[in-house]
Parts: structure tokens; sequence; C-alpha cells
């Protein structure tokens, strides 16, 4: 794996993929961030999971060579932000080693073997839907998600497509005892 990228549009893709990569996750893997280079499109895809979310990023880079590397996603952040050159340059020579360069800074970091990583799989984008409002739409539903973690299938939302519209609905298994006691007696 070999790219050179612009050294701002890779720490903000690198802060957005961080969000989902569990700091405290008992498993090394899920604390990482898969890195995919590709020569022949010159992309490089970030990807993180924590098993219930995923998220995958695209950078538009000059690859001069195909990889991939797993990278703690702590790490990878901090050495984006302490760096200060316009371009950097990544690579991994070695194996299990990426080499991180810009102006003055080198960086060499032990890296987890990506063959390992659980990659999740991600929609083709032509399978995918554009939807606006899912924030608002979440806001008018969520308040019908159960708390009860012994039921966990209630604490969910339902969301399906449907005749160019997107239903949402939630179930929350309410008992009042002190009401059905009134009502009886």
């Amino acid at each position: 794996m070999n790219f050179d990228v612009n050294r701002l549009a890779m720490l903000e893709a690198v802060k957005n993929v961080d969000k989902v990569a569990p700091s405290n996750s008992p498993v090394e893997l899920l604390k990482g961030i898969l890195i995919e280079s590709n020569e022949d499109t010159g992309e490089v895809y970030l990807t993180a999971t924590n098993h219930e979310v995923s998220i995958q990023q695209k950078v538009m880079a000059t690859v001069t060579q195909s990889g991939e590397m797993l990278i703690n996603s702590r790490i990878l952040l901090g050495m984006m932000s302490k760096m200060d050159q316009e371009f950097i340059s990544i690579s991994a020579d070695k194996p299990q080693v990426l080499k991180v360069t810009g102006g003055e800074c080198k960086f060499h970091i032990n890296c987890h073997s990506p063959q390992s990583y659980p990659k999740p799989v991600m929609p083709f984008p032509g399978e995918c839907v554009f939807i606006t409002g899912i924030c608002s739409l979440a806001k008018r539903t969520v308040f019908a998600v159960s708390d009860d973690d012994t039921k966990p299938i209630l604490q969910c939302v339902q969301v399906r497509l449907k005749n160019n519209a997107l239903p949402l609905s939630a179930l929350k298994h309410l008992i009042y005892p002190n009401l059905l006691k009134m009502k009886s007696a």
C-alpha cells in the first residue's frame, strides 16, 4: 500500500470514521480503522464498525500501490491532527507496519492484520435510497421505543420503504398494575 493524500481530507475522514470505532471494546480489532487503497481508481476507503453500526468514508488520493492495513483509530487520529503538511504519504513497506510521512514528521506504527478484521458488508451505492428528514422522523417515533432490556426487539424502530414513503413504527409494551387494580375494585 502506498498513496499520497491531502492531510485535511484524510483528517476529516478519520474523524468521521473514528466516531464508530469503540475505544473501550474488549475486542482489539474493533478499535481499528481499516484503510484500503485502490491504485486503479485512486480511492482510499476508511472503514470502522462496532458490530452494530458501520461507517465507510472515501478519500481521493494518488495511489501508487493498492493495499490494506488495520490501524488503531486513536493513533491514526492523533497522527493526522499533529501533522501540519498539506499532503502526506502513507505506505506499508513491511507487513503490519504503517509508515506516515509529511514534512519533518515520520511515523512507523505497528498495525493488526487486515485479514482478521470483521469488515462489514456495505451496500452498493446504486442500492441505496436518498432520504431527507430522517432525524425528524426519528424524533417522532423514538418515544415509543421500550426501555426494557429484557426485550431487545421492543427497543427498535422499524423502518420500511413502501410506495415512495418511509413509514416508521415502534412498540412499547406498557403495563399499569395500579390502574388494573383500580378498575377491578
